[in-house]
């Protein structure tokens, strides 16, 4: 019953995810590091130093070197006397907080992002804790003005508290938005997010899956140190391995999905590792909202869910068979060979969330794929695909069901540049091969080599650093394939014939 129950989820996730999640109709966060994990020094006699000191009675985090410690949050003060430190004891996600009195600009997350137009409306929301009151203001530049709509929750004095306002700009010509933080008596805030409804010359439409990236290949990095499984992604081998990406909307797959989802990919001995990086505006919201309304069972056996979760479908070289695991923003789990959802493998995964995404971190072990160690070969079967609230994206074109393993894409256990070089060594050794029988009448092959060497000339030579970008690797592998299937068909064309003429 179970197996059948997984594919009417993954059937409905692809038949019925036709709507925009509310999410996506936000821009991503526009205040910088409102999560509060960010914090800036500021030595003495700087001119940030004399800013935040000079005539204000203030009261601030220090560093063991004696700097003020500052949160990247902050852009500038509107009041001679405040309280802005750094809190590690009483936080509600990541490590610290902001203990605040008095009243706060907040910094925004790049240039342009406080620009706004008449009719543009802001969502904002952050999680409070203490005994005094917390409030958004927004200052608008030029000929307009804030229109405060909606505003839900107030801190209470031991207990987390979200807050959300709603804002209207109004006017003939605003043009900037500056958010101020105003807090009376003292209260601690954690993960602000301030995002801007898209304008309707903001959406953006679903593009056709470009014909020169349409193939689907990912090459894995070595992982060349000791993996922590956190959902962090801050090993440097995760730095320097290439981020894959093009996947497709689920209920139509000749175009991309308009929400970027990234994966990248290691592997040593033990393991296969993958990195995935979900973008969600408000990604800490929906994570809290998951959190509230939990699924019914075990968390610690198998759940299935689509709701913001990745699934990861891989196949070893040669096997009929493949995993599928399932991870989700809320901790839930799922895993099977196949549809048999009996099976049980020994991966792990960790989770992380930032303002405008969430990490997935696995690693999948050797022994779940049947193997004492992994190989460094091409040959491997992989797709991964990408659940959010209302829709799905899949990497590889797997038609209307998730479990469609010829369909899946390609993974190569090595790096592209490496796998390039070793195919035109392949090469050369196929002509080798076939060399004196290439021009007999029997064979013929001189003609076909030639104009495998023609075309070959019409390819890009490799050059430094050519595998760092998945659409160059995308396109590469496809011309390059092409040459390969030629050449492995003269070396089986050969191989054939020598072993007939032995019968």
């Amino acid at each position: 019953m179970r197996k059948l129950f997984s594919a009417m989820l993954v059937t409905g996730v692809l038949v019925m995810s036709i709507t925009i999640a509310f999410a996506s109709e936000v821009t991503p966060n526009l205040v910088r590091d409102g999560g509060m994990e960010r914090w800036d020094e500021a030595s003495p006699g700087s001119s940030r130093y004399n800013h935040l000191t000079v005539k204000r009675a203030w009261q601030m985090s220090v560093s063991e070197t004696g700097n003020l410690l500052v949160p990247a949050v902050f852009s500038q003060l509107s009041c001679t006397e405040y309280v802005m430190k750094r809190e590690t004891e009483a936080v509600y996600s990541g490590e610290s907080s902001l203990r605040l009195s008095g009243s706060i600009y907040l910094e925004k997350v790049s240039e342009g992002a406080y620009d706004t137009r008449s009719g543009d409306m802001y969502i904002v929301r952050y999680m409070a804790k203490g005994a005094g009151t917390i409030t958004m203001h927004f200052t608008v530049y030029g000929e307009g003005g804030p229109y405060l709509l909606e505003r839900k929750g107030e801190p209470v004095a031991d207990t987390w508290t979200l807050i959300e306002q709603r804002f209207l700009i109004g006017g003939s010509a605003p043009t900037t938005i500056y958010p101020r933080l105003a807090v009376t008596g003292e209260v601690l805030v954690d993960d602000i997010f301030i995002g801007r409804m898209l304008r309707e010359d903001e959406h953006v439409e679903a593009q056709p899956v470009p014909k020169e990236h349409d193939a689907r290949v990912a090459f894995a990095s070595a992982a060349a140190q000791p993996m922590v499984i956190d959902g962090k992604l801050d090993e440097d081998c995760w730095q320097s391995a290439v981020k894959f990406s093009g996947f497709r909307l689920a209920h139509e797959q000749t175009l991309l999905a308009t929400e970027r989802t990234t994966f990248q990919a290691l592997y040593d001995e033990q393991a296969v590792y993958l990195g995935v990086e979900v973008q969600l505006a408000d990604a800490q919201r929906v994570a809290r909202a998951l959190a509230a309304k939990p699924l019914s069972g075990d968390r610690a056996g198998d759940i299935y869910t689509d709701r913001h979760s990745v699934e990861v479908f891989l196949q070893p070289p040669g096997q009929g068979w493949y995993v599928q695991y399932v991870a989700s923003l809320a901790g839930y789990r799922y895993d099977g060979m196949g549809m048999d959802a009996s099976w049980n493998g020994q991966w792990r995964y960790g989770v992380s969330v930032d303002e405008d995404g969430w990490n997935l971190e696995m690693m999948i072990p050797a022994g779940d794929l049947k193997l004492d160690r992994i190989p460094s070969m091409d040959g491997w079967r992989m797709n991964i695909t990408c659940n959010r609230e209302h829709s799905a994206a899949t990497w590889a074109a797997v038609g209307n069901n998730f479990h469609t393993p010829f369909a899946f894409g390609t993974l190569v256990t090595k790096e592209f540049a490496q796998w390039r070089r070793e195919k035109v060594q392949e090469w050369a050794v196929v002509k080798q091969q076939i060399a004196d029988v290439a021009d007999t009448p029997e064979f013929m092959f001189g003609d076909r080599i030639a104009r495998t060497e023609q075309y070959m000339q019409t390819l890009p030579a490799e050059v430094e650093g050519e595998g760092k970008h998945w659409e160059h690797i995308t396109r590469m592998y496809a011309l390059l394939n092409f040459v390969d299937a030629a050449y492995r068909s003269l070396q089986a064309e050969l191989r054939y014939a020598r072993w007939f003429s032995t019968e």
